[in-house]
């Protein structure tokens, strides 16, 4: 190619993703598949070489580098892949793949934020929002998907939902919500409308009750591609062996027994770190049983089952 033909890119950004690359140890392909580009045109603007929509590759590699420091703060903490973990992750592709809006739905704790988190660690060019409370409407998610993308660019002269659309209209890259069962109506239309005016997939990830909310409009109901209930029927046995060890080194087989019993209750995985969490309080008392312990733990949670 002829040097005075090369197209316009910014070698300060261009410098940045190289050791970026370098640091991770990524491959061309394992970077590509960060930026939503395939190993050929990820060397050619590494290379300085740059063909094809320069602009929104430079526009995708800002937030993974805006990102690192998320991927490796998430990717330090100790996850364990559970059936379910893989199953979301798996579903959060189909939907990358289809650029759909898709539901993952499910009771609290079998693992939606734990896939989440672990999605986000792999992939840093998702654009990843998770709901607090009071931060379902239309305004709050729309402040939230703005801070959770490289704003640098943005001059303050035009709507922020403007820019929003012009960065990510054909990226191709992943919207994903987490605790999405907390959005309103206004902040279900706002999803809504950013995927059809920007083709951007969406993946919501929340309790059952969102299927239910969205159901009460048939427009936004028709739109929705994938649909997948997740429980914690399997890897039930697998989950509690580990966060025994994980929370407490009790021996294998122990308590086990009780672990997997709350796991099939109400709060799954999160309700069994409490009770595993409070049972080392415990332990004293208990003069070091882990199952007298554990039952300890039991009477100060709030439950709605006898742990027998």
């Amino acid at each position: 190619m002829n040097e005075s033909r090369v197209k316009e890119f910014n070698e300060e950004l261009r410098a940045r993703l190289e050791i970026y690359r370098d640091e991770h140890q990524l491959t061309n392909g394992e970077l590509g598949r960060e930026l939503g580009k395939d190993a050929t045109a990820v060397s050619k603007y590494l290379n300085s070489k740059p063909e094809g929509n320069v602009e929104a590759l430079e526009s995708t590699a800002e937030d993974v580098l805006k990102n690192a420091r998320r991927k490796k703060k998430m990717a330090d903490t100790t996850t364990l892949v559970t059936d379910q973990v893989r199953r979301i992750c798996g579903d959060m592709d189909i939907i990358r793949k289809t650029n759909d809006v898709g539901l993952i739905h499910g009771p609290a704790g079998v693992g939606k934020s734990i896939a989440w988190a672990h999605y986000l660690a792999q992939y840093t060019s998702v654009i990843g929002v998770t709901l607090s409370r009071g931060e379902g409407s239309s305004h709050a998610v729309e402040r939230l998907v703005f801070s959770s993308i490289e704003t640098a660019r943005w001059k303050g002269d035009s709507p922020r939902i403007d820019f929003i659309r012009s960065k990510l209209t054909g990226s191709n890259r992943l919207l994903a919500i987490d605790n999405a069962h907390r959005l309103t109506a206004s902040g279900i239309e706002w999803l809504f409308d950013l995927h059809d005016q920007t083709r951007l997939p969406v993946a919501l990830l929340g309790n059952p009750e969102l299927l239910d909310e969205i159901k009460k409009n048939d427009q936004h109901f028709s739109r929705i591609g994938l649909v997948d209930a997740i429980s914690m029927k399997k890897g039930a046995v697998a989950l509690a062996a580990h966060m025994v060890q994980k929370y407490c080194g009790a021996k294998t087989g122990v308590i086990d027994d009780l672990a997997r019993r709350i796991l099939k209750e109400q709060g799954h995985g999160r309700g069994l770190r409490k009770h595993l969490v409070l049972m080392d309080e415990f332990l004293s008392d208990a003069k070091g049983d882990h199952r007298e312990a554990l039952m300890m733990a039991h009477t100060k949670l709030v439950t709605n089952y006898r742990l027998t």
